[in-house]
C-alpha cells in the first residue's frame, strides 16, 4: 500500500540531499547572485584541479555556497536592500 512522505519543507529536503553530496563549510555572506556566482566558479574548479584535496575543498566550496543560494537569507536579502534604497 502506497504510503505518502510527511509533508515537509523544501529546505530540508534540499540540505539533506546536498548534504550527501559535500561537507558544509562556512561562506562568507552574501546576495543569491553572489553565492550562484561563487559556487560556479568552485565548480570549474573541481574540474580544473589535479589533487583529490584539491578537488574536495572545491566541491565542498561549491555545496556550500549552493546551500547558501538556496538558503532563506540569502534569498530575502535582495529584496530587502531594494525596499530600503527605494
Amino acid at each position: 500500500m502506497f504510503r505518502p512522505h510527511p509533508a515537509r519543507h523544501i529546505n530540508q529536503v534540499l540540505d539533506e540531499a546536498l548534504e550527501k553530496l559535500a561537507d558544509s563549510v562556512p561562506v562568507e555572506a552574501g546576495t543569491r547572485e553572489f553565492h550562484q556566482f561563487a559556487a560556479e566558479k568552485a565548480a570549474l574548479l573541481v574540474r580544473l584541479s589535479y589533487s583529490d584535496p584539491a578537488k574536495k575543498k572545491a566541491r565542498n566550496d561549491c555545496m556550500s555556497h549552493l546551500r547558501a543560494s538556496l538558503s532563506r537569507s540569502a534569498a530575502t536579502e535582495a529584496s530587502i536592500s531594494n525596499i530600503r534604497t527605494h
